[in-house]
């Protein structure tokens, strides 16, 4: 820019003429050179087609080469993961040798896990040693647990799995076994060595010791006591016998199981041991109420009863205080003796009656026939006093008799502590009556030994009704002997053994008026002292 700058306008004006001519100076110049040099042009053109055909044939192989090279890759990575498996295994395997002797005692581990469980029993450091094992499982397996990537859940390595499971089924065992060795006659050092192994089991297994423990020590004594009781109890004693046998083994096991257990446990086990003493007590509850009805005698009911509440009594320093519990099975017990005496006297005098007014129905012919029969026990064997009622008096009539003032003066006089009189003889003239009286002095004296206040009212309204049944069954016999007497009357014969037997009834129920009913509500009253009032309705 600067050169042409520098020169003149008429310089400027022939500058497109010099480089025009300067520009066909060169053409020729080319066109000289090219005819001068056309063979090299055309070795030129031969090299450039030349180059191009080698440049296409070089195409192909790069892409064949390429296509090559992607199999290779894939070759490459498969062998590069073989190579590092390969080479992962060496070094597994070259640290296995390494820790070849922790390895083997790892792997022995369950067999010396079930070693110990099996002579747990002969020793107890067996035990001590099997529960380091397991403690020992427990850290390896949570030292080798880990989380992967594609799993939420902890994986563990196979080996140590494995091991892990064979320990537990070892645990398992070495648990039953202590558990066992409980309900065997273990003594309280040994109890306590037992639950600090399943206190240190609970901790491996979550188990329950505490609940376990007086199970297991009620299974003993009730495997005790059920062996006892099949084996003498049902075959070869008596239910008394029976009954004091497992009152005296509830008590002695009871406490020894209880004092354990609170030794063992203190104060943390109160509610199972409650929860186990009142089970105990509710079996011993129902087997007193399926065993005592066996017992007939009532000295021996007296002598359970007291037993019983002192059993009850004395476990109320572990809070089972359970007295209440036993009262209605003796007050049921005592009913049912009591009472059955009383209805079966009533039932056998009523049968006597009827087999009575049976053979007086019958004319001499057919009781001449019946000689070979049992003659019925006579009303009365002997003629009425002077001053006995006849026809016409009220308890001859099944009415309320006249002895009641009898009986109210007789329950008055009476005191708990004085001594009854014996019963009339007079009775000995009544057959029917004596043996009334008899089996109904049976049932009191059975009450005497065992008379709950509680039956009082219940016993006394019973006795009235028995009493109220043998004056209507005299009531109907004399009723069924007059109806007998009038149709024998008006044909004109038996009319004198009617009023032979009309009479007898009457002398009876005298009889069942002045003696029998006092003698009974003074007996009723001895049992229950201070208890006039109730005689007195009882008459």
């Amino acid at each position: 820019m600067l050169s042409l700058a520098s020169l003149g306008l008429a310089r400027l004006q022939d500058e497109p003429l010099r480089l025009e001519d300067e520009a066909r100076a060169v053409d020729e110049a080319l066109h000289d050179l090219s005819l001068d040099q056309y063979r090299v042009f055309i070795v030129n053109q031969d090299c450039v087609r030349h180059m191009k055909l080698k440049g296409a044939d070089m195409a192909q192989h790069i892409r064949a080469l390429e296509e090559g090279l992607e199999g290779l890759a894939g070759g490459f990575t498969t062998f590069q993961k073989e190579a590092a498996e390969l080479l992962a295994g060496h070094r597994r395997n070259k640290q296995t040798l390494a820790h070849h002797m922790q390895l083997v005692e790892l792997l022995e581990i369950p067999q010396l896990m079930d070693t110990c469980v099996r002579n747990s029993g002969a020793d107890s450091a067996f035990a001590e040693d099997a529960l380091a094992l397991a403690g020992f499982t427990q850290g390896l397996l949570a030292r080798h647990m880990r989380t992967t990537d594609g799993s939420s859940e902890p994986q563990v390595p196979a080996v140590i799995a494995l091991i892990a499971e064979e320990v537990a089924k070892s645990l398992r065992s070495l648990r039953s076994r202590m558990l066992a060795s409980l309900r065997g006659n273990a003594s309280l050092a040994s109890c306590l060595q037992v639950v600090s192994c399943l206190r240190r089991l609970e901790l491996l297994q979550l188990s329950s010791s505490a609940t376990a423990t007086p199970h297991q020590r009620r299974r003993r004594r009730s495997s005790v006591a059920d062996a006892d009781g099949r084996a003498r109890g049902r075959g070869h004693l008596s239910p008394y016998s029976y009954l004091v046998d497992v009152i005296e083994t509830c008590r002695t096991h009871w406490f020894e199981i209880a004092t354990q257990f609170r030794a063992i446990f203190g104060a943390d086990g109160d509610a199972a041991l409650a929860s186990w003493l009142a089970r105990r007590v509710g079996a011993f509850a129902a087997l007193l109420r399926a065993a005592l009805p066996l017992v007939e005698d009532a000295a021996s009911v007296r002598s359970l009863l007291e037993q019983c509440m002192s059993f009850a009594a004395s476990m109320g320093r572990l809070g089972a205080d359970f007295r209440g519990l036993l009262v209605p099975a003796f007050e049921a017990a005592v009913w049912n003796g009591v009472t059955a005496q009383w209805r079966s006297a009533t039932r056998a005098f009523q049968e006597g009656l009827a087999r009575l007014a049976k053979a007086s129905a019958h004319s001499s012919a057919a009781a001449r026939s019946n000689a070979g029969a049992a003659p019925p026990l006579p009303l009365c064997v002997q003629k009425a006093p002077l001053g006995t009622p006849r026809a016409g008096s009220g308890a001859a009539n099944g009415e309320r008799w006249g002895g009641r003032d009898t009986a109210a003066a007789a329950a008055a006089e009476c005191d708990g502590d004085a001594l009854l009189p014996p019963p009339p003889l007079s009775l000995l003239n009544y057959p029917l009556l004596a043996h009334f009286f008899n089996d109904v002095v049976a049932g009191l004296n059975h009450l005497r030994e065992c008379a709950p206040l509680s039956l009082e009212a219940g016993l006394r309204e019973h006795l009235a009704l028995c009493v109220d049944a043998v004056c209507e069954a005299l009531a109907a016999h004399r009723r069924a002997l007059r109806s007998a007497g009038g149709s024998g009357g008006s044909s004109g014969a038996g009319g004198g053994s009617s009023g032979s037997s009309d009479d007898a009834v009457g002398v009876a129920a005298h009889a069942m008026a002045a003696h029998v009913v006092p003698h009974l509500a003074a007996c009723f009253c001895h049992i229950f002292a201070g208890g006039g009032g109730a005689a007195h309705d009882a008459a």
